[in-house]
């Protein structure tokens, strides 16, 4: 940054004005003048930066109350202002700055860092992120669980890999460390396959994989397996209170790492009572489910359900034993927990004739988001091809149809009925 000389007519008017204009790389911003300083600098005497700042050249950009675009808006910046940094989130994606008086905070992705933001520390107390409002409920909103503030007693690490919904892998000085969540537990995903088990992984990996994040620690430095035990914070937010917070965790604490036990019960109250994630009591598919475009196994299969996902069901087969959704695929009720009861549907497709070649039809719209791997041997059920081999032991179904190369071996009498027993 260029130098104003001390003898030139800003510098001379400093005691007098708010603002003074400074050239850097040829273009002209303005200073709060409490930010400018008299000093030497390589033999020349003049004014620079007695503390960093953050400034805009271009647009508008909003100036909140806490590190995240959850927190409400109390300001904005436009271009040529310049604002003292008072501190940083760990991951430095947001500054805290003075504004006009009061602490707030930018992304640090909208603005350009002036001076020395090397000696800038980590903000002493960040607020954690605001849960955006449920929008549609007519139930008045109970006084929502404070939510925990970060505490800097730890360190900053880069998820390489997601295991699971409280499990992750970490680099630290170019080691990987295997971390476990603090404080909960997610459905397994892994070894075994529980209801919402995929969902919670799925919601960890959005949160933090590929991210640096922040690990604090409580008492206890590692599990029986060897992994970190830590609270893990992006920005402003911490991971474990999140996950509770939205239903694909829930609280388990073993003493003596309890720091945040009662935030984080009542932050599951709060999922329970408003149903989110495991916590949803309407229908849920309870296994691997092929979706059909009828009530049987002899129409084609326009889509796949995992355990807990939630089904909105609106009619049955005559018989009740295929539910029909809301977006005309059909589902075998056995897979189904919670199912209410629907009438009779009003029109049931006309299945296709084995005797000649059906006629192509359209893929109904899935109700999820992505597709699973269900190998067509087992029509009925929704098993994945190999690898790895799975045993009758490895799956929840009995007596299923099975049909082709039966690359799993179930039917082991080859009577086309898969584990009898």
């Amino acid at each position: 940054m260029t130098l104003l000389p001390l003898h030139s007519r800003a510098a001379t008017s400093l005691p007098r004005l708010n603002t003074l204009v400074v050239q850097d790389r040829g273009a002209g911003f303005w200073v709060a003048a409490c930010l400018l300083t008299y000093g030497t600098m390589k033999g020349g005497v003049g004014l620079f930066l007695s503390a960093p700042c953050v400034q805009i050249r271009e647009g508008v950009v909003n100036v909140r109350q806490g590190p995240g675009t959850t927190f409400a808006i109390v300001g904005k910046m436009a271009p040529g202002e310049c604002h003292e940094i008072t501190g940083k989130t760990p991951d430095v994606e947001w500054w805290q700055i003075n504004y006009e008086g009061r602490s707030a905070w930018v992304a640090a992705s909208v603005v350009e860092a002036m001076g020395n933001t090397e000696s800038v520390a980590v903000a002493e107390r960040i607020l954690a992120a605001i849960p955006m409002p449920t929008v549609g409920t007519s139930t008045p909103a109970s006084t929502p669980t404070p939510r925990p503030a970060l505490s800097l007693t730890g360190c900053r690490a880069k998820v390489v890999q997601v295991i699971d919904g409280d499990t992750i892998d970490v680099e630290i000085d170019g080691k990987i460390y295997g971390v476990r969540y603090i404080g909960v537990d997610a459905p397994e995903s892994t070894i075994s396959t529980e209801p919402f088990g995929a969902q919670a992984t799925a919601k960890n990996r959005e949160l933090v994989d590929g991210k640096t994040v922040y690990l604090e620690k409580d008492v206890s430095e590692t599990d029986r397996y060897g992994r970190l035990l830590r609270y893990v914070w992006v920005g402003g937010l911490m991971v474990n209170a999140e996950l509770v917070h939205l239903g694909y965790a829930q609280v388990s604490t073993y003493p003596p790492d309890v720091k945040y036990q009662e935030l984080l019960l009542g932050l599951q109250q709060e999922a329970r009572e408003a149903g989110r994630g495991m916590w949803y009591a309407g229908a849920t598919a309870n296994a691997n489910a092929n979706l059909r475009a009828g009530p049987g196994t002899n129409y084609p299969i326009v889509g796949s359900a995992k355990p807990g996902m939630p089904l909105e069901i609106v009619a049955c087969n005559p018989t009740g034993e295929w539910y029909q959704l809301a977006n005309g695929a059909w589902i075998f009720a056995q897979l189904v927990n919670n199912a209410p009861a629907v009438p009779v549907a009003l029109a049931i497709p006309t299945p296709p004739l084995s005797t000649s070649v059906p006629t192509p039809q359209p893929a109904l719209p899935l109700p999820v988001t992505q597709s699973y791997d269900c190998d067509p041997s087992y029509p009925d059920v929704c098993i994945p091809s190999p690898p790895p081999d799975l045993d009758c032991g490895d799956i929840p179904y009995r007596r299923f149809r099975v049909v082709g190369a039966d690359p799993h071996r179930f039917d082991g009498d080859h009577d086309g009925i898969g584990c009898e027993r």
